[in-house]
């Protein structure tokens, strides 16, 4: 069992993590960075385009849902960086199917276009696809 301390230091390095993540997509007013400024490489758009094709093949249980309506709930008031901030910290911490679910059952397609592109080029959905 990790002790306090463990288990602190790793929120920490996520908190850090997903910060300077989304520091990389959002300027300092919180708007997104555009589109035409975020290269991707050929490897970022194979992996976006597996993230989707896994996206399309996952069959999310009953009980997930009913936990992503409850994520969406406390993601209500945030803004599109607040959201995309909470979505990297459901998958870090509570799996990439409930993050994939919950940004999902928020039907915003720019939101969920944002969160498919940062998991595909930053390398997240490997990283957080290993951590099932």
């Amino acid at each position: 069992m990790a002790n306090i301390n463990e288990t602190n230091k790793n929120s920490k390095n996520i908190d850090e993590k997903i910060e300077k993540v989304v520091g990389e997509w959002f300027n300092k007013e919180g708007k997104q960075e555009e589109k035409e400024k975020i290269k991707f490489s050929e490897e970022e758009k194979t992996l976006k385009k597996e993230l989707e094709e896994k996206i399309a093949k996952m069959e999310i249980p009953p009980t997930e849902i009913e936990k992503a309506r409850k994520e969406i709930e406390k993601m209500q008031r945030k803004t599109v960086e607040g959201k995309i901030k909470h979505l990297l910290q459901i998958a870090a911490t509570k799996g990439l199917s409930l993050a994939i679910a919950t940004a999902n059952a928020t039907g915003d397609p720019f939101l969920i276009d944002t969160f498919h592109d940062i998991l595909s080029k930053n390398g997240l959905f490997k990283e957080y696809l290993k951590k099932k």
